[in-house]
């Protein structure tokens, strides 16, 4: 028996590995990511400038919604233009926070023509929130295609700050 307590123990023993000298690991990975990156295939033949342009854009990339009392709720309507030479059809609209919501006033938006988009921002349900807000806006086509993206910032202050904030 003891004989193949000793077989298993020559058999299990740990592997002895050669180390790689620390100067020699930044050559590796960087062969690595040259084998990697040189057996990729561009997904499409569309440009990355086309890539990422969306077909809807704002006036702005980013919409300031201003200074908003903690609790309280604000607007703001501005302009969308589409870029393309074909109608864009908006599914889908999200933001990355629910205090804010989105409303286009139309869904399907000709070639080069220009609908409204509203943002309605509601602190309501985060009375306690107080800072700055940067919120993603985001919409998609019936295909869940990316057709308009955007930012949204809003200053959220006490409300006896906003009283120092704004000119006499």
């Amino acid at each position: 028996m003891e004989q193949r307590g000793d077989l298993i123990r020559q058999t299990f023993q740990p592997a002895k590995h050669s180390r790689v000298p620390l100067k020699m690991i930044p050559k590796m990975i960087m062969l690595l990511l040259l084998a990697i990156g040189g057996c990729a295939r561009p997904s499409s033949t569309i440009s990355p400038k086309a890539k990422n342009e969306r077909a809807l854009a704002p006036e702005a990339p980013v919409v300031d919604i201003g200074v908003l009392r903690s609790g309280g709720s604000a607007s703001k309507i501005f302009k969308l233009k589409n870029q393309t030479d074909r109608a864009c059809n908006v599914a889908t609209l999200e933001t990355s926070c629910p205090c804010t919501s989105l409303r286009l006033q139309e869904t399907t938006v000709a070639p080069s023509g220009e609908t409204y988009i509203r943002i309605d921002t509601d602190m309501v349900k985060e009375p306690e929130f107080l800072g700055n807000l940067s919120i993603d806006a985001r919409g998609f086509d019936q295909s869940g295609v990316e057709v308009m993206r955007f930012q949204i910032i809003v200053l959220v202050v006490q409300p006896k700050r906003i009283d120092q904030l704004t000119p006499k």
